[in-house]
């Protein structure tokens, strides 16, 4: 299997159907876009902690520097109960805030706490591109999330007049928690609108992004529910936005999508290849609003056009009807039945995966295929 930079999981589970379209329904209402602020991770107290991750980052100045490729061959995949069909969870965030008014903000303590409890439990960080296209390249016995953020607001990122990510906002939060946790790099994946992170047109802030390891993916110019818009409003928003990136960032490669609203187009083609205005777009995956793990990308059940996320919040700032859905229920479910949950055989050209799995293998991964 291509390296482990991404992540993947299995096992969309069908009772959070529901949930996803509740929360679908309500994402997004918070931003100034009027877009969905969610995020789903348990608070620190919410469950016991374990293990750690390994990628070595350079907060402020450069990309991280992944050095995950063993310069010893790696454990046998039994001996780390390495499951790469398992569970992977993607987390949605849109604002931090110390007072939530919405579902979608999360208290900046409980940021931090995500990321305590994540890193203790043995989880790395890997960017939406990467996991969707199976190049997850972790250490052995450890396990993927992907950090994504929706909308651009200034309280996920925002540069000071230093050049680096202004105190207290999410990003920085996550740089500061790598600098002293190596093993748990300050990767994600910034979904943003036009004017992203309070600049006029992504200026500097996108190009600062890619150059350190982040992704910046597409998320419409207006926030659109593309449920309502025209096939040809549908491709202007999306390829609007690819537009914007790429000329404030050249070296942006945006590959993947996130509905806002959850919302999919009435023709659904439309949410990953589309052309509008000269510019045409191709997304190599698209990303929902809540409501459960999503399915390793090596499962032939995975799909990289309508990958499920989870809104990170505690259970005692959720409504009862959501309380399945969040990522304070999730994490302590996934951590709790580990054969369940992706874990890395730290060998980036093998699938490995217990012998007694029910899981089917996608085609495109047979050949790395390795149960043991």
């Amino acid at each position: 299997m291509p390296s482990r930079t991404s992540a993947l999981h299995h096992v969309r589970v069908a009772t959070a159907l529901a949930g996803a379209v509740a929360l679908a329904c309500s994402a997004c209402t918070s931003s100034g876009k009027g877009a969905a602020a969610s995020g789903t991770t348990t608070s620190a107290t919410s469950t016991p902690a374990a293990a750690s991750s390994t990628k070595t980052v350079t907060p402020t100045t450069a990309k991280p520097v992944i050095s995950q490729t063993p310069t010893t061959p790696p454990p046998a995949p039994a001996s780390v109960h390495a499951n790469e069909l398992g569970k992977v969870p993607v987390l949605m965030y849109h604002k931090l805030t110390a007072h939530p008014t919405s579902d979608y903000d999360r208290r900046p303590s409980d940021f931090t706490a995500d990321l305590t409890y994540l890193q203790k439990h043995g989880f790395v960080p890997i960017t939406a591109a990467d996991f969707v296209a199976g190049k997850i390249d972790i250490p052995a016995g450890k396990h993927p999330v992907v950090f994504t953020f929706d909308d651009g607001t200034v309280s996920q990122f925002a540069l000071g007049a230093d050049g680096k990510p202004k105190p207290g906002t999410a990003l920085a939060l996550m740089q500061a928690f790598a600098a002293t946790h190596p093993d748990f790099p300050a990767v994600a994946t910034f979904y943003v609108n036009a004017a992203p992170f309070g600049t006029t047109a992504g200026e500097q802030v996108l190009a600062y992004l890619t150059a350190h390891g982040d992704e910046v993916g597409d998320h419409t110019v207006d926030h659109t529910n593309l449920r309502t818009a025209t096939d040809a409003r549908v491709q202007s928003e999306i390829a609007g936005n690819v537009a914007m990136i790429v000329k404030a960032d050249p070296e942006a490669k945006v590959t993947t999508f996130a509905l806002p609203f959850g919302a999919i187009p009435k023709t659904r083609v439309l949410a990953h290849v589309g052309s509008s205005g000269g510019r045409s777009y191709t997304f190599a995956g698209v990303f929902a609003v809540g409501a459960n793990p999503a399915h390793s990308p090596y499962n032939a059940a995975f799909d990289p056009l309508y990958v499920p996320r989870i809104r990170a919040q505690n259970q005692a700032d959720a409504k009862a009807a959501d309380r399945p859905y969040i990522s304070s229920y999730w994490l302590p479910q996934l951590v709790a039945n580990p054969s369940s949950l992706y874990v890395s055989d730290g060998d980036p050209s093998h699938v490995s995966y217990p012998k007694s799995s029910t899981i089917t293998v996608g085609a495109k991964w047979k050949a790395m295929a390795q149960p043991y």
